[in-house]
């Protein structure tokens, strides 16, 4: 009910649209299980595809439709793993722009939903079945409307084209056609089966090099049609193209967060070298002009594509668009990454986040309760021989801020990760006492060796305040 009124807000008053994040923030909760109407939608749509095999052999028809029925089993699993979003402000907001791209484009029907996806690698993806994703990380990337609709420009081609479906005739004709499957080993510099398998997984983290170029070109003729920035789709490769390296390279400062007056700062905890080993796989990381191991194919190419496309078009006036809601979607995935990190139990990551978006939003109760709940997520991990789960450890090519803070927390003791989540939470105790999110981070820093108040006094405290409170079920299972 909070998110839906703040969605009608936002169309009345743009100050309140900033203003909200410095206090508090509530995030949106997890689906868990596949709504029924979207399962009902999606069954209809396997069934509808699987009437329009034809064509080949029993075989590869049959494998076909085996193939179309494992992608729908992919894409409920992301439903029911909490990955898919539907959320009652980004998911209509990205219709919106959906439904502009397709009014200017009358020829193209309407077959697609946008979902948002649960991750802080920026990307965006079909699926191949009219569901397209774009994830929190490159939300929160973009600058502006305009290349958010490219990039959903980008998607429709790719779903229009038919691509996902292309590459699932292929994979199944190759594995009864042998002397198509000779062909292809003869004429490429790589394994184009073994590639075609991978792509069909649907990884976030790899994107099919196959059709990007095509889906750039045809992208661009749906993203000409509408009124959208022309100077877009070339600023959409340079952010892609930066999609390995690090958003956001503040450092942190660790003793403003870290030293209280019954636990001061200790100088020795910032000690720092840069490593000279790496911790992460040398294979994941290695990067060429092959675009094989890129997140995204070589942006580099793709922008010189895309500039001749271009050349043309450059008079074309652009039309205004509402960059305020705009801006209101980046932050709302910002924080949306830190909670999502934080439920997928990547504790290191939801730390480092948080104490970035602080340095904005110093006051917001949330990322402060944030802060004390990583901090005990990770004294548990520590305490049982593994944290290197739930946080990485440095590695020299990691950005700057985040080696500085693997570092940090890497080298402290035990003890010292306890009494400073500890501390954290009771330093914020009076500022933050009407905050649902900070009686629970309270509540689990109460269980900390360094505490010195009961969990039992902090659970009470908390249901006389909020009696049919969120966290209610939580701490009885604790």
């Amino acid at each position: 009910m909070i998110h839906k009124t703040v969605y009608l807000l936002i169309f009345l008053f743009p100050h309140f649209l900033h203003a909200q994040f410095d206090k508090s923030y509530i995030a949106v909760p997890i689906l868990d299980t596949i709504p029924i109407n979207v399962y009902t939608k999606l069954t209809q749509r396997l069934e509808e595809d699987k009437t329009h095999v034809k064509g080949y052999s029993r075989k590869i028809n049959n494998y076909i439709k085996h193939l179309y029925e494992e992608r729908f089993e992919y894409v409920v699993s992301n439903f029911n793993n909490d990955y898919l979003i539907d959320d009652p402000i980004i998911t209509p907001y990205l219709q919106q722009i959906q439904e502009k791209i397709y009014k200017a484009n009358p020829t193209l029907s309407k077959e697609t939903t946008v979902y948002v996806y649960r991750s802080s690698v920026p990307n965006a993806f079909s699926f191949g079945d009219g569901n397209l994703a774009i994830t929190l990380g490159l939300l929160s990337r973009l600058q502006n409307e305009s290349q958010l609709a490219f990039i959903l420009c980008h998607e429709l081609a790719h779903y229009h084209r038919r691509h996902a479906n292309m590459q699932i005739t292929t994979l199944a004709r190759l594995n009864y056609d042998k002397e198509l499957e000779k062909q292809l080993e003869r004429n490429t510099t790589y394994n184009y089966k073994k590639e075609l398998i991978k792509n069909l997984e649907l990884s976030i983290n790899q994107h099919s090099r196959t059709y990007e170029f095509e889906a750039d070109s045809i992208g661009l003729t749906y993203f000409l049609n509408t009124n959208y920035d022309l100077s877009a789709p070339v600023e959409c490769m340079d952010i892609l193209g930066k999609a390995d390296k690090g958003f956001n390279q503040t450092s942190i400062d660790f003793k403003k967060y870290f030293d209280f007056a019954e636990y001061p700062f200790k100088t020795t905890w910032l000690a720092y070298e840069k490593s000279t080993t790496w911790d992460r796989n040398e294979k994941e990381d290695t990067f060429d002009d092959s675009d094989i191991t890129h997140t995204h194919p070589n942006c580099q190419r793709r922008q010189a594509a895309l500039k001749r496309q271009l050349q043309e078009k450059t008079n074309r006036r652009s039309a205004k668009s509402n960059e305020t809601k705009f801006q209101h979607i980046t932050t709302l995935s910002t924080f949306e990454e830190i909670a999502s990190n934080y439920h997928f139990k990547e504790y290191g990551v939801a730390l480092f986040s948080t104490l970035l978006l602080l340095e904005k939003y110093p006051e917001n109760t949330y990322l402060h309760a944030m802060v004390s709940q990583c901090i005990y997520q990770l004294y548990m991990y520590q305490k049982n021989h593994e944290i290197g789960k739930v946080l990485d450890l440095p590695d020299s090519r990691f950005a700057d801020n985040y080696d500085r803070f693997l570092t940090f927390f890497q080298q402290l003791r035990l003890s010292e990760i306890a009494s400073i989540g500890y501390q954290y939470a009771e330093s914020r105790k009076t500022k933050d006492a009407t905050s649902e999110d900070f009686w629970y981070a309270y509540w689990l820093c109460s269980q900390l060796p360094a505490s010195k108040t009961t969990p039992t006094k902090i659970k009470a405290e908390y249901v006389g305040i909020f009696p049919t409170g969120k966290y209610i079920a939580s701490m009885r299972q604790q």
